[in-house]
């Protein structure tokens, strides 16, 4: 699953989620009077939407924040504003172009040493009779023969998973979950196929089957993880209409 971005100066929409909580915090202000830690937490959170982290100084950090604080108030806009913002989103695209280099060599130079450690490790579940693998890549044992229905690509499935890293860190997991077969990492999908209702699988998913190079945000998949997920199916669903 890859998700993709466009970045504007100050986009509008990547601030609307703060209004319900301004909102919420306002009616709890009275009965929590020091809420620094909230405040920061929202300013935090801005930030990060924002992308503030691409490489601007301690200076022009300050003159951002200045105006940010200025609109916040109430203030007239500056001179010869419309020039400044023409002048800013071109020193944004700039510095985002730079950015997303560096977070793309440094993504690649983290996968090729996680792609050894894949060769490895599916090396040594070649000593194990219990897995088994398919033409695309990917390993599975069954841990339990289901006497159901097998889902389709066009299905939906219930699902309890756990998943987690070969160095046995977990990155997600999930009771109940309902998903469709057709929109999980190609990895999952296939398992899914090999399953029957009422089973369980344990998948192993190379980095070619999984997410590759591109990770989700903020999760410890690292570019080029393999991943394993133990995987217990309890119905298969058609898809609702459109």
């Amino acid at each position: 699953m890859k998700l993709t971005k466009q970045f504007h100066l100050l986009p509008l929409a990547a601030l609307a989620w703060a209004l319900p909580v301004a909102s919420s915090l306002a009616q709890d202000e009275a009965a929590e009077p020091d809420q620094s830690a909230v405040f920061e937490a929202m300013g935090y959170a801005m930030a990060s939407q924002l992308r503030l982290n691409i490489g601007f100084s301690e200076n022009e950090l300050d003159s951002l924040f200045a105006g940010m604080a200025s609109a916040a108030n109430g203030e007239d806009q500056p001179d010869g504003f419309q020039e400044s913002v023409a002048q800013a989103q071109q020193i944004y695209m700039q510095r985002m172009q730079v950015f997303q280099q560096k977070e793309q060599e440094l993504a690649q130079a983290v996968a090729a040493t996680n792609k050894d450690k894949e060769v490895a490790y599916f090396e040594s579940l070649a000593a194990n009779p219990s897995v088994q693998s398919t033409e695309s890549g990917l390993h599975y044992e069954i841990l339990a023969e289901g006497d159901g229905a097998s889902p389709g690509e066009n299905d939906r499935v219930k699902v309890n998973y756990q998943g987690v890293l070969i160095d046995g860190r977990g990155f997600d997991a999930n009771d109940g979950a309902q998903l469709p077969v057709g929109r999980v990492v190609p990895g999952f999908a296939e398992g899914l196929r090999l399953m029957k209702t009422g089973g369980k699988i344990k998948l192993y998913i190379p980095a070619a089957l999984g997410y590759g190079n591109a990770p989700p945000p903020g999760s410890i998949i690292e570019p080029g993880s393999t991943l394993i997920f133990e995987v217990e199916l309890l119905e298969v669903m058609p898809m609702p209409s459109p």
